[in-house]
């Protein structure tokens, strides 16, 4: 399969890979953060919150895979709603249901990842024999997909407006989405999918879409995504199915 080195930087690699800046990511910028201390309150919160992000090799915010008990672990899928994007670490989705649940939680969220980012990685993991005790995944916005390539790309609704050197990429998503129900519909294939690959390899597996989680109650410090008290309401879903 040639195309594997260049979707994984070499086989050794069970999941896609990206590169990650150490202390900000997406809209979660610096620019962005010392805009929101001259316009946020006194006591907002992230005026004096250090967000750490401890990326790995690969780009998740996990340990590294060789350190990982997989067998006794919980695995976390999703996009940046699980990557936690705009949290410190010890705030994300994934911490908040370890200190719960008392297993290891392995946050496999990739932020702007689709539906095929998390079917793909999947395949991948069942395919290293890689079986944890469940597997959560917050579906990402069911229209994006990935293009697989060098590098590979997760393309949503963002590459309507991009500079022209991408676009490539803007055109190839407008017209993925430009037929309904194309996009939705591979969108849930991937999602059904990639929930009977683990189940039907004997992983329990629960995917929550839009809308089945608890509304946002706060938010991070990129004021986009969920907060911490958010973070810990999904938490607390997550571990009801767990432990039911």
């Amino acid at each position: 399969m040639p195309y594997y080195p260049i979707l994984h930087k070499g086989l050794e690699s069970p999941l896609l890979h990206y590169d990650r800046h150490p202390q900000w990511e997406g809209r979660d910028t610096e620019e962005f953060y010392l805009e929101n201390l001259k316009k946020q309150s006194s006591d907002w919160e992230y005026r004096d919150k250090t967000v750490n992000y401890n990326w790995n090799q690969n780009g998740y915010r996990a340990p590294e895979w060789e350190t990982i008990d997989w067998e006794n672990s919980i695995i976390v899928m999703g996009c940046s709603l699980v990557a936690g994007v705009g949290l410190d670490y010890n705030d994300t989705i994934t911490s908040c249901l370890e200190n719960k649940i008392g297993y290891p939680v392995i946050n496999l969220g990739i932020p702007a990842g689709s539906p095929s980012a998390l079917h793909y990685n999947t395949l991948r993991l069942l395919q290293n024999n890689i079986k944890p005790k469940a597997v959560c995944v917050v579906g990402p916005e069911i229209s994006r997909i990935t293009y697989f390539g060098n590098p590979n790309r997760n393309l949503g609704i963002w590459y309507l407006n991009i500079p022209k050197r991408e676009q490539f990429y803007a055109s190839f998503y407008e017209h993925y989405i430009s037929k309904d129900p194309n996009a939705e519909i591979h969108g849930y294939m991937n999602l059904v999918g990639l929930e009977n690959a683990w189940r039907a390899n004997s992983v329990p597996c629960k995917v929550w879409m839009s809308g089945e989680l608890p509304s946002f109650v706060d938010f991070a410090r990129d004021l986009n995504h969920p907060g911490i008290k958010t973070a810990n309401l999904w938490a607390d879903e997550m571990f009801k199915w767990l432990t039911q």
